[in-house]
């Protein structure tokens, strides 16, 4: 049997893994999309989770400020991307398809330093997009650095930003109570199950209230970090396709479009 070759071995590798990913579509997929010069990126496949507002499912439809925004994005290039074209996947899985596979974008995507080199990037989607710990205000936790956070037990989504940032904290993986649903999460958070939940404080209002809980009732403790969200490319993406996508978001952001998008997740005080 003739022995293939390192390189062959890996585009074997990866067909096989498109293949799972999408049944009798993947070869047809990697054509178009590994084509430098190619500049329709509605071809690309878009992948994200259920984290509002940037992107969540309401009644059946896919919304947010990322969607919104990616729609928008190509309306104004000339092309179209539906919402049911929008994988909705738990984080951790829809972040592995875009860091393994040729074609994918995964968002909304914090860009951390150690994320960098990972993806190709377009955007901002959203600025002054924090991360924060949520207690319960019955608790009565008081947290004044990141030393103290360790002794709690603390949801978290798997595979989010939140969960890097408490591991280089030096919080034990014990400490963590990780799961891809952040209702769930909440749910816990309600029923002091946990001690704190690590998320975007905006988007845990919407969450708790989704869950029949009162916001009124929890507060942030401790602001972890402020981000930046991002569409995350897999490295492989042409640069002509990254460069035509950036070059519609910018475009839209110059009309008043972005803002009436931003205002229509986000409730003004």
């Amino acid at each position: 049997m003739t022995r293939l070759s390192s390189k062959a071995l890996r585009l074997s590798w990866m067909f096989g893994l498109l293949s799972m990913l999408l049944p009798g579509q993947s070869q047809e997929v990697m054509a178009q999309i590994l084509v430098q010069g190619e500049r329709d990126f509605s071809k690309l496949i878009y992948v994200t989770e259920d984290y509002p507002p940037g992107n969540f499912l309401e009644e059946g439809e896919l919304k947010g400020i990322g969607v919104d925004l990616l729609l928008a994005a190509a309306n104004e290039a000339g092309y179209s991307i539906k919402r049911s074209q929008i994988q909705l996947n738990a984080w951790a899985r829809s972040y592995r398809m875009a860091l393994k596979v040729p074609g994918y974008v995964v968002f909304s995507t914090t860009r951390t330093p150690e994320r960098e080199a990972l993806f190709k990037w377009a955007g901002p989607i959203q600025s002054g997009f924090s991360v924060g710990l949520i207690a319960h205000k019955d608790s009565q936790i008081q947290i004044n650095s990141l030393a103290e956070i360790k002794k709690y037990r603390i949801a978290v989504i798997r595979g989010d930003v939140a969960d890097e940032l408490l591991i280089q904290a030096g919080v034990a993986p014990q400490q963590l109570v990780r799961n891809k649903n952040p209702r769930l999460l909440a749910l816990q958070l309600s029923q002091k199950r946990v001690d704190l939940w690590a998320f975007e404080p905006d988007s845990a209002k919407e969450v708790l209230r989704s869950i029949k809980a009162s916001p009124e009732d929890f507060e942030q403790v401790f602001r972890l970090a402020d981000n930046t969200v991002y569409y995350a490319l897999n490295r492989q993406t042409p640069d002509s396709l990254v460069q035509s996508l950036q070059q519609a978001i910018d475009r839209v952001k110059q009309t008043p479009q972005y803002q009436e998008i931003i205002q229509r997740y986000i409730k003004q005080p």
